[in-house]
């Protein structure tokens, strides 16, 4: 969506799929966000010295309306002092990014907000404040050789010693943000630009053609493909009417290579544009598999003992891969209690019977009731833990057991209905959450809780 001078939106360029899209991502557990895009100078400075309040309530309501999951701002090359004011955009989208938090975090703390910066990194995010407010930072990890740049070369350079490259991108933002809130953004394209000569870095005599990277390996086969030892990426070229082209792009080996340092620097994951672009090409998506879907040399094991009136649940995680990994634990805790499904559960001396949330965990145990009325339930059950969870929630079991990881609680989803003791009216169950727990190259890390009729 475009954001208009004025903090409304202009949401034609939502297409007529995106409802197939958000229900098939939904159904998979994957969040769908919205990006609010403005890159007119005059109009950011409009929205940031005087329509803040207007846009994120504008962003929470077509969140509402289109029933998405967050939002993404992209507003990109941000002047560094607003010209309608003279105060620092600095500050102006300080503000703005806290009155976003605030409003959509109100209306639902599950909503995820997430901003993009240039590989530059402009000055208005060079700002250790915005953490807070954000959670994630979407680094356009492209575009280091854009469409009408003077020279060719790579788009998304890695560990390259003669110019700013992804590497150096993220070792600024890490000043600023800690590294797995930082989401390395990387191209599916690349640019075809005329050119002087057949040399890497010959002076352009136009602007570049965007190629999708499935068309650029497929030209390879007609032109051959080069490497870059330089940038880590590959290229090719070819002559038109007697004029030299050269394009340079991403595939599978250079984007390994940087997925492989996604891995090794502990960011918060990667991300492309855009999808579709790899067309019918598999292998980009068999190496995204192996990089970062492959559990071999994560062992764990999982100990149940009884011990009196409480059964202690122990995970043990074991890293033997060379870099270390973080690992989250996340337990789902069925709490039927004598006949009744949907068993009213207790934290900080209140009993819920709706849906709520714990983060950060302030407390030692919870506990769980056979009926709501805590003078006559026939059975009280009870659980602690020695590594206390960074969050827990009491949910609804029918909603809960769809979520593979991440659960989208509802202060207003019930999970006791009085007169209800069967599902689907009632039916408690607990999450808990031990996330990004750093595990060292061959060590090992235990959760350990305890379930039981007493403390």
């Amino acid at each position: 969506m475009d954001a208009n001078s004025d903090g409304t939106l202009d949401t034609s360029y939502i297409g007529a799929d995106y409802y197939n899209v958000r229900d098939t991502a939904h159904s998979h557990n994957v969040n769908v966000t919205i990006t609010v895009k403005c890159f007119d100078h005059n109009i950011q400075d409009d929205i940031l010295a005087y329509h803040r309040d207007d846009l994120a309530n504008n962003i929470l309501q077509k969140l509402q309306d289109y029933g998405a999951d967050g939002v993404s701002i992209d507003f990109e090359d941000v002047s560094s002092t607003n010209s309608y004011t003279g105060e620092s955009n600095i500050d102006l989208m300080e503000q703005f990014m806290q009155v976003l938090h605030d409003t959509l975090k109100n209306a639902n703390p599950n909503y995820h907000i997430s901003f993009c910066v240039m590989g530059s990194v402009e000055t208005v995010y060079r700002n250790a404040a915005l953490s807070q407010y954000t959670d994630a930072v979407f680094l356009m990890g492209y575009d280091y050789h854009w469409q009408s740049a003077p020279t060719t070369g790579a788009i998304s350079p890695y560990n390259d010693p003669t110019q700013l490259d992804v590497v150096d991108s993220v070792n600024i933002l890490e000043n600023y943000y800690p590294s797995n809130k930082i989401i390395l953004g990387l191209p599916f394209y690349g640019y075809d630009w005329p050119c002087e000569s057949d040399s890497p870095g010959s002076n352009t005599i136009g602007r570049g053609t965007a190629v999708h990277m499935e068309n650029a390996i497929a030209d390879t086969q007609i032109h051959g493909r080069m490497w870059d030892s330089n940038s880590n990426m590959p290229w090719y070229r070819y002559q038109s009417d007697g004029t030299w082209h050269q394009c340079w792009y991403d595939d599978e080996e250079s984007l390994g290579l940087k997925f492989d340092y996604v891995n090794a620097a502990n960011l918060g994951g990667v991300g492309f544009w855009a999808l579709g672009y790899e067309g019918n090409n598999a292998n980009i998506w068999n190496v995204v598999k192996e990089k970062f879907g492959n559990s071999e040399g994560i062992h764990v094991e999982q100990h149940i003992k009884l011990e009196g009136d409480h059964v202690v649940f122990t995970i043990k995680i074991r890293n033997e891969k060379n870099s270390d990994q973080d690992i989250s634990v996340r337990y789902l805790w069925d709490t039927q209690l004598c006949d009744n499904d949907g068993s009213p559960l207790k934290a900080k001396g209140t009993l819920y019977t709706k849906e709520m949330c714990f983060e950060p965990v302030d407390f030692d145990h919870w506990s769980a009731y056979s009926r709501p009325d805590e003078s006559t339930a026939e059975l009280v059950t009870y659980s602690w833990w020695q590594n206390t969870p960074d969050k827990i929630i009491f949910a609804h079991w029918p909603a809960a057991i769809d979520s593979v990881y991440s659960y989208n609680w509802d202060p207003n989803r019930q999970f006791y209905t009085p007169g209800y003791v069967r599902t689907p009216q009632s039916d408690s169950c607990v999450l808990m959450y031990w996330e990004d727990m750093n595990i060292p190259a061959h060590g090992e890390k235990s959760v350990t809780v305890y379930y039981g009729t007493s403390i």
